[in-house]
């Protein structure tokens, strides 16, 4: 925000409407929650108005991270193994490698 530089007749900004402080931190949070409304519609003019937008943003984060962590722990929870393995109602008792061994089914 140099006089020298914005007063050059070839000058043109990076950001349009961006012009301190006020106008790049929303813009920022405009970019950083894919707000892009095609130029930046909150004015510094009205402080409430970014007070309001910072919290919204936030709440948001809040709700979003609250949602993902509940989705992943059901996803994630195993099923009832009880339920899922059957197994046979015969077992065998046979002579393996010299040695007697239980043989059963299970089945998955």
């Amino acid at each position: 925000f140099d006089p020298e530089v914005t007063s050059k007749d070839d000058w043109k900004p990076c950001v349009l409407e961006v012009d301190g402080f006020a106008a790049s931190f929303l813009f920022s949070l405009e970019t950083q929650h894919t707000i892009g409304y095609g130029t930046r519609q909150t004015t510094t003019e009205c402080p409430e108005a970014m007070i309001f937008m910072s919290m919204q943003s936030v709440l948001g984060c809040l709700i979003q991270s609250f949602m993902v962590g509940l989705v992943f722990s059901k996803l994630s929870r195993p099923s009832s193994r009880s339920k899922t393995v059957i197994f046979s109602q015969q077992a065998v008792i046979n002579l393996r490698n010299k040695k007697l061994c239980l043989i059963f089914r299970i089945g998955d």
